[in-house]
């Protein structure tokens, strides 16, 4: 642990230790029993962050050392002080290796440097960072069970050998698995619902913000145009306050200067000048009826009346049959939409891992290994 004569703060109010004329900060240690992390961490010297190496007393358990609520007070400057949360590895964390999933990925490259944009602004915010959690093999639509490199999780609900799904797996089941813990940090891609289906598959919420909400320096991309941080929960009505404190009302992106509004339950939010539009997709709602129908156009009427505007009612298979491009034609919306999504994704995929297998080449002479449903998808 910490002590205050090695780092010189000041002690904060909470529980300690005093040993050898330290004071050392005392954590109780819980179990990560649903395997869901590939590392416990501890707070170092100089912002940087070293492994836990302290292994639980269940099955294949790595232990988590988790602060006491009471060390730090919240404040307009730290409004997440005493917040507990999980980190996806795909995200850079100073003094620690990041494996996207793929142990050959991990031992090639040294410790990072620096701390992911994202994550560093909810450490400054006052968040206690516990652990980097598992994921599908560089976030693709790998499911948990096919993982080579690492365990699979085990997801909490029902007999607990359900899949958690993915990519961001190890996230969701890790905040649906234990009450000491309040968010889990993931990402959402588009192509796969890397966000979305580990929420829906462990009985927990998510939230997936605007692509451009974030810097997405030291954050491991696969499929640029749509990757997005994303953080899961248990609590939907604690969702606001963490989601203004994560996104702030003046962060910028890094591509782009769009503000993102302070809370997304505001009357007539404007970005830019602009007021936000509502679509209204019939090529969707065609294909739900009765009680679903009803449930969905109520939800439509609340947001309407939330962010002050009226809905946009738009079919894109129309569009579609007046903008394709000419050689595509005759082809129907539905069908070019079978595959081009897909292929779109994969060819992002493998070539945002072009320098990885180039320098895994050149330091070992050979291919890095892969699991068999990601070598599908970079030859497809």
């Amino acid at each position: 642990m910490a002590s205050t004569n090695e780092f010189g703060f000041q002690p904060t109010p909470g529980p300690y230790i005093m040993k050898a004329g330290s004071l050392w900060q005392a954590r109780r240690i819980y179990n990560d029993s649903s395997n869901t992390l590939l590392t416990t961490i501890l707070p170092d010297a100089d912002s940087m962050f070293r492994t836990m190496r302290l292994l639980g007393d269940e099955y294949q358990a790595l232990s988590v050392a988790v602060p006491s609520r009471t060390c730090r007070e919240k404040s307009s400057t730290l409004p997440l002080a005493g917040t507990r949360i999980v980190v996806k590895d795909m995200f850079d964390i100073k003094g620690l290796r990041t494996s996207v999933g793929n142990r050959n990925f991990f031992n090639l490259y040294p410790a990072c440097i620096e701390t992911a944009t994202a994550i560093q602004r909810l450490i400054d915010a006052g968040a206690e960072v516990l652990g980097k959690s598992k994921l599908s093999s560089f976030a693709a639509r790998e499911e948990p069970t096919e993982s080579v490199d690492y365990q699979a999780l085990f997801n909490p609900r029902g007999d607990g050998y359900q899949s958690p799904a993915g990519s961001s797996s190890g996230s969701a089941a890790a905040v649906s698995s234990y009450d000491w813990l309040d968010f889990a940090i993931g990402s959402d891609i588009s192509a796969t619902g890397s966000g979305r289906r580990p929420a829906h598959w462990n009985g927990c919420f998510s939230l997936r913000p605007t692509k451009t909400a974030f810097s997405l320096k030291g954050f491991v991309k696969t499929f640029e145009i749509f990757d997005v941080p994303c953080f899961f929960g248990r609590d939907i009505s604690k969702f606001k306050d963490f989601a203004r404190a994560w996104y702030g009302a003046d962060l910028q992106s890094d591509q782009t200067t769009q503000l993102i509004p302070p809370s997304f339950a505001m009357p007539n939010v404007r970005i830019q000048g602009k007021p936000p539009k509502l679509l209204y997709l019939v090529d969707f709602m065609l294909k739900i009826e009765g009680e679903q129908k009803r449930l969905v156009d109520g939800f439509v009427r609340d947001l309407e009346s939330a962010l002050g505007v009226e809905r946009t009612v738009l079919s894109l298979s129309r569009v579609w049959e007046t903008t394709a491009p000419e050689n595509l034609a005759k082809q129907g919306l539905q069908e070019y939409m079978q595959n081009a999504p897909t292929h779109a994704f994969f060819y992002d995929l493998y070539h945002n891992f072009d320098k990885f297998r180039e320098d895994f080449d050149a330091k070992y002479n050979k291919a890095p290994y892969v699991s068999p449903m990601l070598r599908w998808r970079w030859l497809a």
